[in-house]
């Protein structure tokens, strides 16, 4: 978590046919991965604040072989739709390192949950 109130980790999409690892000729051999210096977190929306609303947003990406990424989708939303836009449009700015297979740089979609967390009085002080 930082200091917005906000975390996130990256997850791999599940696969269709629900196994848990691709098959060989499919699999990417490296994923994708942020550029940090070009991916600002999402903005808490100051109404979300103001209404104490959380939750957990998952966006999923597609991220095309430049690192771009090229569409976004909400894969679990949160009942509060502000929380949801702002995860929504912090990914879509976002620049990547492309994932490789065989070398060479190929689109891939990944699952990005964020976290957003209003910092509380009495939890600093635990």
């Amino acid at each position: 978590m930082n200091q917005w109130g906000i975390s996130f980790l990256f997850l791999l999409p599940p696969l269709a046919d629900g196994t848990q690892k691709p098959a060989a000729e499919t699999m990417v051999a490296v994923p994708p991965k942020m550029d940090f210096s070009r991916c600002p977190l999402p903005t808490y929306p100051e109404w979300s604040r103001r209404r104490e609303e959380e939750g957990r947003v998952v966006v999923e990406a597609l991220i095309s072989e430049s690192g771009r990424v090229l569409e976004t989708a909400l894969a679990e939303p949160t009942k509060h739709i502000l929380l949801n836009r702002a995860a929504e449009k912090a990914v879509r700015g976002w620049t990547f390192h492309p994932a490789r297979k065989n070398g060479k740089p190929v689109r891939e979609r990944i699952q990005i949950p964020f976290q957003f967390q209003l910092e509380r009085a009495n939890s600093r002080s635990r």
